[in-house]
């Protein structure tokens, strides 16, 4: 992203660059090769594919009622505690499933790239960690996924 702030082009081709980094995961890496796969002393390959769900789809709800979000601060939050309750809550499921509803949030940021007006996207909310963000930025919140993909990649070497 530039230092002038990201633009519709630069946040759509962003979550094109996360959407195809999953298909290549999941290319290489079937159900098994993820679950033994350790990627933290935690979580395996399949927890952190839970845990990068858990956040786009906390964030999803948030956009789908950004005008409101600021009438919701998280206040203090024990990230740690949270992660284990949110891929515990998650363990259902499996390595199909988990790329099926990562691809629908993927699309979902592009939907929302695509159809809403520049002023939608630049209002203002909470991002559910409790960042001040726009929602063009919130849909660049991918940067998560990356960072732990590149998680993945890194256990896979």
């Amino acid at each position: 992203m530039s230092d002038a702030g990201p633009t519709r082009e630069t946040m759509r081709a962003y979550v094109i660059k996360q959407r195809a980094t999953l298909q290549e995961l999941s290319d290489r890496l079937s159900e098994a090769d993820l679950q033994k796969l350790q990627v933290t002393p935690e979580w395996n390959g399949l927890d952190m594919l839970r845990h990068i769900l858990t956040w786009n789809d906390l964030l999803i709800r948030n956009l789908q009622d950004w005008s409101r979000t600021s009438d919701r601060a998280p206040g203090e939050l024990d990230f740690d505690k949270l992660n284990a309750q949110y891929v515990q809550e998650r363990s259902h499921l499996g390595r199909d499933a988990l790329i099926e509803q990562l691809n629908a949030a993927y699309s979902y940021y592009l939907g929302l790239i695509d159809t809403s007006s520049d002023t939608e996207l630049a209002e203002q909310g909470l991002a559910p960690w409790g960042e001040a963000l726009t929602r063009l930025q919130a849909c660049g919140s991918v940067g998560h996924d990356a960072e732990h993909f590149e998680h993945i990649q890194a256990a896979i070497a």
